[in-house]
């Protein structure tokens, strides 16, 4: 199977308020390209549910060449990488009306068993698709190194952030790494680039707290419950 391609309009809810799309829209565009990819061949999260399984995303990196814009109208195109076992990787880039590429990633998944809530050691639970590779596509996200780092938030999870799978949706996960600097700040930056790797599940009423270290132009963070690690991330800004 090839690459496949999704048109989509950068709408009033994906923007902020200088006009620009949210990193938190992008990761969802690419959600949203990937569950369409994937229910092609019988493989989303109602099929999977009948199996007890659903999709989770472990790693992902997204590198931003050039921010869409309110109005503007993008190609998403989507493929899977090469058979990992119970990993599955998957890509995307993103053109603009002239066809230039201005955003790639490459993101490492795996299924959830939602009974056990860990990840499915079965390796052929779902129809597989024949891997695909471009040119210049980003390398498979690794792993982020910690850093020390210091309280920035705390806050809880609320109802309306969880998603299929009961849990933090991992779109909003960058909602809370967006929420750790105020107008000022992205009046002046924006994201260049984003590693993101996520360890546990967040579940409603979850009081969590998030951590960071900026050095120059590069933010790592953490967000953690009580001890115990959640997520990481880290985050390069540019001037706009």
């Amino acid at each position: 199977m090839s690459k496949e391609s999704n048109l989509v309009h950068i709408n009033s809810n994906d923007v902020d308020c200088f006009y620009k799309i949210k990193p938190s829209s992008i990761y969802m565009m690419f959600q949203e390209a990937a569950m369409k990819s994937v229910a092609k061949i019988g493989n989303d999260s109602l099929d999977l549910a009948k199996q007890g399984v659903d999709w989770i995303i472990i790693r992902m990196q997204v590198e931003i060449l050039k921010t869409p814009s309110f109005h503007d109208e993008v190609n998403v195109y989507t493929y899977p990488g090469d058979d990992m076992g119970v990993f599955y990787p998957r890509y995307w880039y993103v053109t603009d009306s002239n066809g230039e590429v201005i955003i790639k990633a490459s993101s490492i998944w795996g299924l959830l068993d939602v009974k056990t809530r860990k990840l499915c050691l079965k390796k052929d639970i779902i129809n597989k698709m024949p891997p695909v590779h471009m040119d210049n596509e980003l390398p498979l996200p690794s792993k982020i190194a910690s850093k020390e780092v210091s309280l920035k938030d705390k806050r809880k999870i609320y109802f309306s952030e969880i998603d299929l799978n009961g849990h933090l949706n991992n779109c909003s996960y960058i909602k809370l790494i967006q929420d750790l600097h105020d107008i000022e700040f992205y009046s002046k930056y924006e994201v260049a680039s984003i590693y993101t790797a996520y360890v546990k599940e967040l579940y409603i009423g979850d009081e969590i707290e998030m951590y960071s270290n900026m050095e120059n132009d590069v933010e790592y963070i953490e967000a953690r419950k009580g001890e115990e690690l959640i997520f990481q991330a880290e985050v390069k800004y540019r001037l706009k």
